[in-house]
């Protein structure tokens, strides 16, 4: 195969061992492909472990967190294979997937960006691009009942390759022609919501975008993302940031200036209880993280009044747009 699988590694060095040894028995099973790990600089002592216990594999160490995308494109530069599988580090991959996502990407010119099943999710749900309908959680439910048939159609319910408008970050496929087509993966996201503006970006080049249905891989969500409750704190709050990021990229007119209201208002109003509620009772943890992503969703907000950014300060083009 002309492919190399990276995986982005953030002190999640257990899980990481899991997927490293899935990879391993895949390749004495003569499978061929690179692996190559990016290390979002840990700084524990785990790299060089890790470099000596899996030394056929290629792993590199960030010159800092600057989140998700920012490492994969690390880890497309370092290598010159012409087929990417981004992997998150708490997945287990599988011989069969691999080789039916490669093998279509490979055969079906059309097909530009391939997904496949995950057990622990509904996939059965065709994943939707952001709008003013399906922001929110309880709209984006009204919006599925009203377009339940059309949606139907598209889904693993009917179809042997679902469309999405767009697959997850956790286990996507992408040749390297399409990946530099549509400019990679955008570090204006420091984690969350860059798999759907990769996925938007390749459907308006023209790509097509694909999950296979017959395949599965496990992913153990919250294995690389809730390490520790402080690293859950940030992922969660990031979730929410990233929704702002997508919104100023991709809404226009009136209906950006709208979607970042109904972000704000939902997020600092809905939120609020439990956040005050959490301040009392600190000493459980689900309460204690709920304020503690209320306290950085203020910091953001206040971040993108002082500098008229809406990127994610963690995120290394905050950095480089404010010099």
């Amino acid at each position: 195969m002309d492919l190399s699988i990276i995986i982005v590694n953030y002190k999640a060095w257990s899980s990481l061992s899991v997927t490293l040894d899935c990879l391993k028995n895949i390749l004495n099973g003569q499978i061929d492909f690179e692996v190559v790990v990016i290390d979002n600089c840990s700084q524990d002592g785990q790299l060089s472990r890790f470099s000596d216990l899996y030394p056929r594999f290629k792993f590199l160490e960030n010159t800092g967190n600057w989140g998700f995308a920012d490492a994969c494109n690390l880890g497309a530069r370092s290598t010159s294979r012409n087929c990417f599988l981004f992997l998150n580090p708490d997945t287990l991959p599988n011989a069969a997937a691999i080789e039916a996502m490669y093998s279509l990407l490979m055969d079906k010119t059309e097909y530009a960006l391939l997904g496949c099943l995950q057990n622990d999710r509904n996939e059965l749900k065709i994943k939707l691009t952001p709008n003013l309908y399906t922001l929110l959680g309880f709209t984006r439910i009204l919006y599925r009942f009203l377009n339940r048939h059309s949606l139907r159609q598209r889904s693993c319910t009917c179809q042997r390759i679902a469309s999405p408008d767009w697959v997850s970050g956790s286990i996507v496929m992408i040749s390297r022609t399409w990946f530099e087509e549509s400019g990679g993966w955008d570090a204006d996201f420091w984690l969350y919501s860059e798999d759907t503006d990769l996925s938007r970006k390749v459907a308006h080049k023209g790509g097509k975008i694909g999950l296979l249905c017959a395949h599965t891989m496990i992913h153990r969500h919250g294995g690389a993302s809730r390490v520790d409750r402080q690293t859950t704190a940030i992922t969660k709050s990031e979730v929410k940031i990233s929704s702002h990021v997508y919104i100023q990229k991709h809404f226009t007119g009136n209906s950006k200036i709208t979607g970042h209201a109904i972000l704000i208002l939902n997020n600092l109003l809905v939120n609020l209880p439990v956040a005050i509620v959490g301040l009392f009772f600190f000493f459980i943890a689900p309460l204690r993280i709920s304020s503690q992503i209320y306290g950085n969703l203020i910091q953001y907000y206040l971040s993108v009044i002082k500098n008229n950014n809406w990127i994610s300060p963690r995120s290394k083009n905050f950095r480089v747009r404010r010099v």
